[in-house]
């Protein structure tokens, strides 16, 4: 099999460093709308990233819902976010997402 050029390499590091870039200035934004009481832009902000597979803006966009700074879309809404974060190895989602079964918090109670 073929090695990939170094040109190649160099291109893959530069995009990866740009993602990464990218997705720490969304998470500063959204910080930063948060303190300053903007929920609807930081929602907007934690959805496409959420629809993009990110688990931090899953939990994030969760813990707004939870807390009933913007309307949820369902009740649920806040747990099936939690969840998803879960799964993909958030830890504090999956705290979140025990607390809900201990309480029978949108779900049924299970504790056993």
């Amino acid at each position: 099999m073929a090695q990939p050029s170094v040109l190649t390499r160099i291109l893959f590091v530069v995009l990866c460093c740009l993602a990464s870039l990218a997705a720490a200035n969304v998470a500063d934004d959204v910080k930063r709308l948060i303190r300053a009481g903007n929920y609807v832009e930081a929602e907007q902000l934690l959805i496409v990233r959420s629809r993009d597979g990110d688990a931090d803006s899953s939990y994030h966009l969760a813990r707004l819902y939870a807390r009933r700074l913007v309307a949820p879309p369902s009740e649920g809404s806040a747990h099936q976010l939690f969840d998803l974060a879960a799964r993909d190895g958030h830890v504090e989602a999956m705290f979140q997402v025990g607390k809900h079964y201990e309480r029978g918090h949108t779900v049924n109670k299970d504790i056993d």
